[in-house]
């Protein structure tokens, strides 16, 4: 498990690879999609698979604003768990087998996370299963 850099935003290719359950993949399209954000992303999300084919790395690692990954995370219901004694972070799944030890611990939303620890946290728990915060 690596240490993860405090605050940082996500990337692009982040962004995708972060949200891209079903229900979370509807929130990027929606967010994406606004006026607000749809001429600078909307195209870019629409072209991903072929952006990363072509190994595009001027579009894929290009840092979306915090307030993009903001607005995404305000749509999610998604849970997160810290581990104090050991600064852990990870998703919180009622139905893992850890389900007792996480029960016990306080609850962090994803918009919670995104504030303290910046957006890029999130992704990197979801791609690792868990991220060192301290």
């Amino acid at each position: 498990m690596t240490k993860v850099i405090a605050n940082r935003p996500m990337k692009f290719w982040e962004l995708v690879s972060c949200f891209r359950g079903d229900s979370e993949a509807q929130f990027v399209r929606s967010v994406v999609g606004s006026p607000r954000w749809r001429e600078q992303y909307w195209d870019n999300l629409l072209n991903f698979d072929g952006l990363v084919q072509e190994q595009r790395r001027d579009i894929l690692d290009q840092v979306v604003p915090l307030q993009l990954t903001r607005e995404i995370c305000q749509r999610s219901s998604a849970k997160f768990v810290l581990w104090p004694t050991a600064s852990i972070l990870r998703e919180y799944s009622p139905l893992s087998g850890g389900c007792a030890q996480q029960a016990e611990l306080a609850k962090l939303t994803i918009l919670e996370v995104h504030d303290r620890y910046g957006p890029a946290v999130i992704e990197e728990v979801r791609e690792y299963g868990s991220a060192c915060i301290g």
